[in-house]
């Protein structure tokens, strides 16, 4: 039987292996990315390590928000349930890849002054493509 090759662009349906993001962290063998910081990976099953939750913007009203549904483009940060740390772009350290130039996403709490997440650690759900609104532009910006 002939392997089946997957295309960049086909369209025809197949049968998908779903993975989850995974983050290794306290094993003195867990990876590093170019920062210094914990690795994201992608794993074919779920297990402890690929737990997250999303927490409100707010840190005063995240006990109130706990367990309701996330809106959609709205702003919010990602936290990783098994260390309590939080998804953090590394905007200093970019590469290219097959899509272009992408930044390193990593597993790192960045708080100012006030113990607030900063930019860094910041996401958003966008449910939007870029043609049907100009701030889903500017939010992929």
């Amino acid at each position: 039987m002939e392997r089946e090759q997957s295309i960049i662009g086909d369209s025809s349906p197949r049968q998908l292996q779903e993975f989850y993001v995974q983050s290794m962290v306290g094993p003195l063998d867990s990876k590093v990315g170019r920062s210094g910081e914990p690795n994201l990976n992608l794993a074919p099953k779920k297990d402890f390590y690929t737990r997250w939750h999303c927490l409100h913007i707010d840190p005063a009203l995240r006990p109130e928000k706990f367990g309701s549904p996330v809106n959609p483009n709205e702003r919010l940060v990602i936290s990783h349930s098994a260390t309590n740390r939080r998804l953090a772009v590394e905007n200093a350290n970019w590469f290219r890849t097959l899509f272009g130039m992408e930044c390193e996403v990593t597993l790192h709490t960045y708080l100012d002054v006030h113990k607030r997440e900063m930019a860094e650690n910041i996401w958003m759900i966008v449910t939007q493509t870029c043609g049907e609104s100009k701030e889903a532009v500017r939010c992929m910006q």
